[in-house]
């Protein structure tokens, strides 16, 4: 086991057997960077080195409306392996930088509430938000999720866009209470996958939403830059917004408004 920092990056080097499940972990004067549970039986080997590089040099730039935030690992496996043996699933843990505990990433305005996972698919020289179960943990500054793979690893935070012209809404329908978390899950501060979500935003937004009959049944601004708003699917009084159906008026300055339909199942 070895670990050293060059070029400003850390670099942890680790032996991982396949016969047991292995911890690894980078820290930067004490915080954690990166930690990486791999499971048993994992490898195509008996044992492999297990090589993490903190804050890479990425191989392409963020997708299009999202912002890096160096925040990320390149994760490779000495026996050249990229795929888990077996199916298996390697849980990624990444830190991200919000010292001042103000939901905001270091020094910008980025929302860490809007953070997504991507891994780097070096066959289609694209990201790939293709990490599994991903969660943020807002007390902890963490964000989590799992892959059946290794390769490039970033975190990137929603960047708000230039106009309304790819506004979207969803889940649509809304179903807080089904057994399907896709199709929504009742909005929890902190969880960025949760409530009804208004993304690809100008900077400066409001949104207000409607019942079918034009009764206004909730109103949200923003200001911070992101691009992205959640709503709770609760009125202005703070409750529950009834089963049914719901337009949404989303407008910006110096914009014309657009109209969204969204709906809920309770």
């Amino acid at each position: 086991m070895s670990e050293n920092l060059s070029g400003g990056r850390i670099r942890r080097e680790h032996v991982v057997y396949n016969g047991a499940a292995n911890v690894i972990q980078t820290a930067d004067e004490g915080t954690l960077l990166t930690k990486i549970t791999l499971p048993a039986g994992a490898l195509d080997s008996a044992s492999a080195t297990l090589t993490v590089v903190d804050n890479p040099t990425l191989p392409g730039p963020a997708p299009s409306g999202w912002t890096d935030i160096a925040v990320g690992a390149q994760i490779t496996l000495s026996n050249g392996q990229t795929l888990l043996s077996g199916g298996q699933t390697a849980m990624l843990t990444f830190h991200y930088p919000d010292v001042d505990n103000d939901g905001a990433i270091d020094n910008t305005r980025l929302k860490a509430g809007a953070l997504k996972l991507y891994s780097f698919d070096a066959a289609a020289s694209r990201w790939a938000q293709d990490l599994q179960s991903t969660v943020l943990d807002a007390s902890a500054r963490t964000i989590s999720g799992g892959t059946r793979h290794f390769s490039f690893f970033a975190a990137f935070a929603a960047a708000a866009a230039a106009n309304l012209d790819a506004v979207r809404v969803y889940p649509v329908p809304f179903k807080p209470y089904g057994p399907n978390a896709n199709e929504g899950r009742p909005f929890a501060s902190g969880n960025p996958n949760s409530g009804i979500v208004f993304d690809n935003l100008p900077a400066a937004v409001t949104i207000k939403v409607y019942s079918l009959t034009g009764r206004l049944v909730a109103q949200m601004s923003a200001n911070d830059g992101t691009g992205r708003v959640q709503w709770n699917a609760r009125n202005d009084s703070g409750v529950e917004a009834a089963s049914g159906g719901y337009f949404a008026v989303i407008s910006s300055p110096g914009q014309d408004s657009v109209v969204k339909k969204l709906s809920i199942i309770r």
